[in-house]
């Protein structure tokens, strides 16, 4: 017959001294422990060693995230904010600075009349405008005044390569005089190439003669 143990400290005392012995092993053979680990825990974890089973990994709970807000201060808020729309004055200004440098500036180049109701004239005073640019006025030479190249603003230059006159020729044919009209260029106008820095200065003084010549 058995004889029951009926003292409970000794039953822990061997608990205990069978846990540590285990745990002692457990290092031995390089098995790692958890700190709260118990007797059957950790004979599986030895058994599983000896026999060469890969322990199943314990995944750790998933840590709840809270998605990122941009916030105002936030810099990802400061890049994806969208640009502030131009107000109406703003982009007349940008329209107005843009047309000023692309229509004022200078194209070099020879003018000659080709409308015989102005043959006697030495050139003339053009004048262009719009909301943009304002009134643009500038006096014309023709002929050998230009033939080293003068030059004009393009709001200009584009005025005049438009300018016709009608142009009214007469022929006879088997007798009868035929009458020709029709619309033709005003002016002969050749682009020459820019001049250089020395040059320029030399025909802004003729230029200015011209135009007190003209003026008068």
């Amino acid at each position: 017959m058995t004889e029951q143990n009926d003292n409970p400290s000794e039953e822990t005392t061997d608990a205990v001294t069978e846990l540590n012995m285990l745990k002692e092993r457990a290092k031995m053979m390089g098995i790692s422990l958890g700190g709260n680990i118990g007797i059957d825990t950790l004979k599986k974890k030895i058994d599983a060693k000896l026999n060469g089973t890969p322990e199943t990994p314990t995944e750790p709970a998933p840590v709840a995230t809270t998605p990122f807000i941009p916030t105002e201060a936030s810099p990802a808020a400061v890049v994806a904010a969208p640009p502030r729309p131009k107000t109406k004055a703003e982009i007349e200004q940008a329209l107005r600075t843009k047309l000023h440098r692309e229509q004022m500036a200078l194209v070099r180049c020879r003018i000659y009349n080709l409308n015989p109701s102005k043959r006697d004239l030495q050139g003339e005073i053009i004048t262009v405008g719009n909301k943009y640019l304002g009134t643009v006025r500038k006096f014309i030479p023709f002929g050998e005044a230009t033939d080293g190249g003068y030059h004009i603003p393009k709001v200009i230059y584009n005025d005049l390569k438009t300018r016709q006159f009608q142009s009214i020729r007469t022929r006879t044919i088997k007798g009868q005089i035929q009458v020709d009209c029709r619309m033709v260029p005003e002016y002969s106008i050749d682009v020459m190439p820019p001049l250089t820095r020395d040059e320029l200065s030399e025909l802004a003084l003729k230029q200015a003669a011209a135009e007190r010549l003209g003026s008068e």
